[in-house]
C-alpha cells in the first residue's frame, strides 16, 4: 500500500481501490469519487477489472455516463478490453440468437450507452462487438478511433512469395499485394464518410504510399480535419520503401494546421516541405517524426516551430539541404 497517495487512490492486495467498490452498487460513493478524481476510472484491479467494466456489471448506467464522458479511462490494454467486453456479454450464452432473446446484458444497455461504449472503442473492437448481436451491428458507425492497415487485406504469404519466389512467383506475388491494395483503398475510401459522429479522436493509416494515391490521402486527412480529430498517425514505413534506394515518399501537405483539435501528430517514412510549419497548429502537444525527410531550418528551429511541446521524438530522420 503506498501511503504517499490520497486515501481515495489506495490500494489493497487485489489492487481495488475505493472506486472498485461499484461491484457492491454503491453509486452515489462512485458518483462521488469521480466527481473528486476523474483519473481513478483508470485503475484496473489484479483480476483485470475497471471501474468502466464494474459500472456494466452492476448495471449502473449513470456511473458509465460519467467515467465515459470525462473520458478518463484506458482501454489501450487489450485485456481491459477485453473484460469490457466480458462485461458487456456476461450470462449471454449460447448462439447470437440467444444473446438478442435477451438473456444477456447486451439487450438492457440503453441505446445511447451502446453508442458511446462504441465510441471509445479501436474500431476493430468496435467492429467485433457489433457482430455478436442485431441491435448493436448498426452502431459500428458511431466509432471515433479508426485504424486502417491495408496489412489487413494482404495475405502475409504474398511477401513471402515476392522475397524468396522465383520470378513467376514474384510476379503473381506482386499482383496480389497489388489486389489487396485497390482493395484497402476502396474500403477506405467508402467506409471512411460513412462514420456519423461529429467528431473523432483518432485516424491513422498505414499503407505502402504510391503516387496514384495523394487524393486519397488528402481527402481522407481533410475528412478527419472537418470531424477535428485530435489524433493523426501515418505510417508508410512498409517492407518495398525501405528497402527501394530512391522511395518516393508522400509529402505532408500543410493544411493538416487546419485542424484546430489536432493534439498528437505521428509520421512515419514522409517527406516534409519547405512551406510546411508546426507554428500554425493550435493545439499540437505531440510530435513523432520517423524515418522522415524535413528541410534543414524546418530542423533547427524546431523548438520555435513547435510551440506547445510535451512529447517530441525524431527517430533516424534525415535532413534536406534547401
Amino acid at each position: 500500500m503506498n501511503t504517499c497517495e490520497p486515501l481515495w487512490r489506495m490500494q489493497n492486495w487485489e489492487n481495488n481501490t475505493a472506486l472498485h467498490t461499484l461491484r457492491n452498487g454503491r453509486k452515489k460513493m462512485a458518483l462521488f469519487l469521480l466527481n473528486l478524481d476523474p483519473e481513478l476510472a483508470s485503475s484496473v484491479n489484479r483480476a483485470g477489472e475497471s471501474p468502466l467494466y464494474l459500472a456494466i456489471e452492476a448495471r449502473l448506467y449513470g456511473v458509465l455516463r460519467k467515467i465515459v464522458n470525462q473520458n478518463s479511462f484506458n482501454l489501450d490494454n487489450p485485456f481491459s478490453r477485453n473484460w469490457l467486453h466480458a462485461a458487456i456479454f456476461s450470462r449471454s450464452v449460447g448462439s447470437s440468437k440467444s444473446i438478442d432473446n435477451g438473456n444477456g446484458k447486451i439487450t438492457q444497455l440503453p441505446k445511447d450507452l451502446r453508442i458511446l461504449i462504441i465510441s471509445i472503442l479501436p474500431l476493430i473492437d468496435a467492429v467485433r462487438l457489433c457482430s455478436l448481436s442485431r441491435q448493436w451491428l448498426p452502431l459500428w458507425i458511431y466509432s471515433r478511433r479508426l485504424k486502417f492497415d491495408e496489412n489487413r487485406f494482404i495475405d502475409p504469404a504474398s511477401s513471402l512469395r515476392l522475397m524468396h519466389g522465383g520470378h513467376e512467383l514474384a510476379k503473381e506475388a506482386w499482383r496480389a499485394k497489388s489486389r489487396g491494395r485497390r482493395r484497402f483503398l476502396e474500403y477506405v475510401n467508402t467506409t471512411l464518410p460513412r462514420f456519423v459522429q461529429p467528431d473523432l479522436f483518432k485516424l491513422s493509416i498505414r499503407v505502402c504510399y504510391e503516387p496514384g494515391y495523394d487524393q486519397y490521402l488528402q481527402d481522407w486527412l481533410r475528412l478527419a480535419i472537418a470531424k477535428d480529430v485530435q489524433e493523426i498517425k501515418l505510417d508508410f514505413s512498409v517492407e518495398e520503401l525501405l528497402q527501394s534506394p530512391s522511395p518516393l515518399l508522400f509529402e505532408v501537405l500543410d493544411f493538416l494546421h487546419e485542424g484546430k483539435s489536432l493534439q498528437l501528430l505521428s509520421l512515419n517514412f514522409c517527406q516534409l516541405t519547405t512551406s510546411f510549419s508546426f507554428k500554425n497548429f493550435a493545439a499540437l502537444t505531440s510530435l513523432s517524426l520517423s524515418k522522415s525527410f524535413f528541410p534543414t531550418d524546418l530542423a533547427q528551429n524546431l523548438e520555435t516551430n513547435f510551440p506547445l511541446p510535451k512529447d517530441l521524438s525524431l527517430v533516424d530522420c534525415t535532413y534536406l539541404e534547401d
